[in-house]
Formats: structure tokens, C-alpha cells, sequence
């Protein structure tokens, strides 16, 4: 059980309310926020949040959250055809040269190849993906994967074809291969701290991106980006010492010209990024709005706040680590490892410890620096003030009971719970 040692009480200098009581996190004023975020001024508004203000303006007063097929929309897959033409053009003059060219020009042919070889749609497929991770799938169990069809149909979203669980604090969804097969990636120190409602909501939110539109996950678009970034990586000049004539003429010549090149590059990608970034942003609220669509306002709004906690869960486990590295023992003798299975309610124990001033404060400091779950998704307090901003909503989706579920994943919690200890 945790324990929360006692602390003297005391008043804010500022406003002279009290300040927050427990010591295992930051002392701070909720009544006029002093030191809610220490170390530091809050981060200063500026365009980047004008820019994400208007996004969920946009989203409140949209009749119709799912991506339109605008102007950028357009551009979008034009810009994605011009590189999959780059890329075809690269691959057919490679095989002209190789196949009618002289000695010299066949081997420009097959260095093109090789660059066209390096630049070739990455789809992914199931059997990578099923690579060094712990995935499930339906036989072995079926009512988690009653519960994730149920989430999908909901939504008028494929279902998945397997599922892998994580040790990380997160979640996705992604799609696989030529045929675009969908997947799901769980985080368990997410999934095992969180209440039914809000697992329900956590797969409404992932199931959703298979249904609402994002340019940024279509196949033609998605694979476009990839390839801009290994046109990237392949043009950005390697720093080598020069060390003879030949290597400084390379120097002077080759590398600004491939320099030029990858900055292009970069700033086609970011072009991209641009046109796409309204869209996904709309694809996010609408996948939030699918949350509270099944899980209700609240079990979402929960979900978002709980987003902020994942430095309690890294806090949680590298406490266990170093209890068990401080564990006396004889010479040769290897420190014996926690239970596996003690990893899961020691986690829910300590997050369920955390007071509701603390919580409160990682959603300011959240709000003051605008952090989001990653580049990907608007940034949380934004996310929660559109939840918040919806007609209340009970949910649609009735939660089942988890017990047969938890015990189809208890063998995986017992995997994921020794990756991290």
C-alpha cells in the first residue's frame, strides 16, 4: 500500500492560500498557480498555437468533423503523385540504362536500382509486425476480440487483424500491407490503469482512425512521406575527414549539391506536413468525438487527463528496479526479481494515490508548455476543451465485464511486466 508521509502545512506568498500538502510530487498553489510549473516561465503563445486554436475552432463549429477534400487535399495527393512519379522515374531509367546502356552507363543503371530499391513503398506486413512483440490473436482470445469488433462496428471501422501489446504508455492503430490490413498496438501500463469506460474510450479514439479519412494514413499520402524521408537520409552528405585530393574535390563539389538537394527535400516534406496538418487535425477530433461517442464525455475526458500521467508509470517501475538493484545478497549471488504479477496493482495503487491537485496541475503545466501525446495529435488541454465542449453524453457502448478478458491477457502482462523490470 502506498504510504504518503505527513507534510506541515503552508500558505502561497503570492496569493496566501494554502499550498498542496503531499511531498512525493510538486509543492504549488492550485488557488493562483505558483510554481504549477517549476524551473521555468510558460512557454510564450505564439503562431504554432494561433495556428491550433483556429484547428479547434474549426472542429467546434464544423457541421462535419471528417476531413474535407479541399484545395490541400488536392495538393496533397499531387505533391504524393509527383514523388511516386520521382520514384518510378528513378526505377525505369535505371532499368534502361542496365539493360541498353554501355559498360559505364549500366553501372549508373544499377547504382538507380539500388536508390530505387532504397526507395520502394515500406507497407509493412503482419509477419514484421508480429516481430519481437507480444501480440494475440483471436483464438487466443476471443472475448477481448469480441470487444475490439464491437468497438469496430460501431464506428464502421475494419477490424483488426491482430493485436500487440506494448510496455509502453500509449496506444495506435495502423494498417499493414498492399490490402491495408488493420492493426492495434496497446501499451499495457496504459491499458491495466485504466477503468472500463475509459478503455472503451482508448479503443474508440484507435478504432477511429480506420474510420475517419486522414490523408495522413492513406496509403498513397503515407507512403509518399516515407519516401520522402529516405530521399532524405540518402542525400544528406556524411561528414568524412578529407584525407586525400579526390575526397576535398567531393567535398567542395558532390556534398553542397547534395546538401541542396536534401534541404529541398525536407522542404517538400514539410509542405506536405502543412497541407495535412488541418486534416489530421479534424481526423484526431473526430476521433475523439467517436470516444465520447461510445465511452461517453466524461470516461473521455478521464482517458485525456490520464495521458499526462505516464512519468508516474516510469516512476513506478524505475522505483522497482532500484529497489531490487539495492537488495542485499552474497557475492555471485543475482538480486531476485519482483513478482511479475505485482507490476500491475502496484501501478494502479500508486496512480490511484496521486492527488487531485497533482492531477490538476500536469494539465496546466500541460496547457502552459502545449504538450500533446506526439506531433501527431493537437495538443491535450486543447483535445479536452473540445470533449468538453460537446453535448453531454452517457456513451452508447455498455462495458463488459473484463474478467474473461483480463485472464486472456494475463499471460502477456506476465511478458510485458518482466520487459520492464
Amino acid at each position: 500500500m502506498t504510504t504518503i508521509p505527513a507534510a506541515s502545512a503552508a500558505l502561497c506568498d503570492d496569493c496566501g492560500e494554502p499550498l498542496t500538502a503531499d511531498p512525493r510530487f510538486v509543492r504549488w498553489c492550485p488557488a493562483c498557480g505558483w510554481n504549477a510549473r517549476p524551473g521555468g516561465a510558460p512557454r510564450s503563445a505564439g503562431a504554432e498555437t494561433a495556428v491550433e486554436l483556429r484547428f479547434l475552432a474549426a472542429a467546434r463549429t464544423s457541421a462535419r468533423l471528417r476531413p474535407q477534400r479541399d484545395l490541400a487535399w488536392l495538393a496533397t495527393v499531387l505533391v504524393a503523385g509527383l514523388v511516386h512519379l520521382l520514384t518510378l522515374g528513378v526505377t525505369v531509367g535505371g532499368v534502361d540504362l542496365l539493360v541498353t546502356g554501355h559498360l559505364p552507363a549500366k553501372a549508373v543503371g544499377l547504382v538507380l536500382l539500388c536508390v530505387a530499391f532504397s526507395l520502394r513503398p515500406r507497407l509493412g506486413s503482419l509477419r514484421s509486425f508480429r516481430r519481437n512483440q507480444v501480440t494475440l490473436d483471436r483464438d487466443q482470445a476471443p472475448a477481448f476480440y469480441a470487444l475490439l469488433d464491437e468497438v469496430a462496428d460501431h464506428l464502421g471501422a475494419r477490424r483488426v487483424r491482430t493485436v500487440a501489446l506494448r510496455p509502453d504508455y500509449n496506444a495506435f492503430h495502423a494498417r499493414l500491407g498492399l490490402l491495408q490490413r488493420p492493426v492495434l498496438g496497446l501499451g499495457l501500463p496504459l491499458w491495466e490503469t485504466l477503468d472500463p469506460r475509459q478503455r472503451i474510450a482508448l479503443l474508440a479514439h484507435e478504432f477511429g482512425h480506420g474510420a475517419n479519412g486522414d490523408a495522413r494514413r492513406s496509403l498513397w499520402t503515407g507512403v509518399a512521406v516515407r519516401t520522402l524521408a529516405v530521399w532524405s537520409d540518402l542525400l544528406t552528405p556524411a561528414q568524412m575527414p578529407v584525407r586525400n585530393l579526390v575526397e576535398l574535390i567531393a567535398r567542395w563539389t558532390v556534398y553542397p549539391l547534395m546538401a541542396l538537394l536534401a534541404h529541398l527535400v525536407r522542404r517538400l516534406a514539410a509542405t506536405v506536413h502543412r497541407l495535412t496538418l488541418r486534416s489530421g487535425r479534424q481526423a484526431e477530433y473526430l476521433a475523439d468525438a467517436f470516444s465520447v461517442r461510445l465511452a461517453g464525455t466524461e470516461a473521455t475526458a478521464d482517458l485525456l487527463a490520464a495521458l499526462t500521467l505516464g512519468n508516474s508509470v516510469a516512476h513506478v517501475v524505475r522505483r522497482r528496479r532500484n529497489a531490487q538493484a539495492g537488495t542485499p545478497r552474497r557475492r555471485g549471488e543475482r538480486a531476485p526479481r519482483p513478482e511479475a504479477d505485482t507490476l500491475w496493482p502496484e501501478l494502479r495503487e500508486y496512480l490511484a494515490s496521486i492527488p487531485a491537485e497533482e492531477r490538476e496541475r500536469r494539465l496546466r503545466v500541460s496547457e502552459l508548455e502545449g504538450t500533446a501525446v506526439d506531433s501527431g495529435h493537437p495538443p491535450t488541454h486543447l483535445r479536452l476543451e473540445f470533449v468538453r465542449g460537446l453535448p453531454p453524453w452517457p456513451g452508447e457502448l455498455t462495458p463488459p465485464d473484463f474478467a474473461d478478458i483480463d485472464a486472456e491477457l494475463a499471460a502477456a502482462r506476465r511478458e510485458i511486466a518482466r520487459q520492464l523490470q
